[in-house]
């Protein structure tokens, strides 16, 4: 796997999201590389890998739209 720009979260979410595929067709471990830092996935960090595409999935989405994915309630209207 290429590095990602990890100030770009919608590429850097391509490269977490290929190292789920990975895990899902049965590979033992998935690399994913931070800068100089490689970081290795077993099939038992699957939940880490996916708690990080939800976050960058929503930082993505953000950068997109220019917008959080959220918005809190509040008391009035806009315009």
């Amino acid at each position: 796997m290429s590095t990602p720009d990890w100030s770009d979260p919608c590429a850097a979410l391509e490269q977490v999201r290929a190292a789920i595929y990975a895990l899902a067709a049965g590979e033992k471990a998935a690399w994913v590389e931070f800068g100089d830092r490689r970081v290795r996935y077993s099939d038992g960090d699957v939940a880490a890998l996916r708690a990080m595409e939800a976050d960058l999935a929503a930082r993505c989405e953000a950068q997109r739209t220019g917008r959080p994915r959220r918005f809190a309630l509040s008391a009035g209207y806009r315009r």
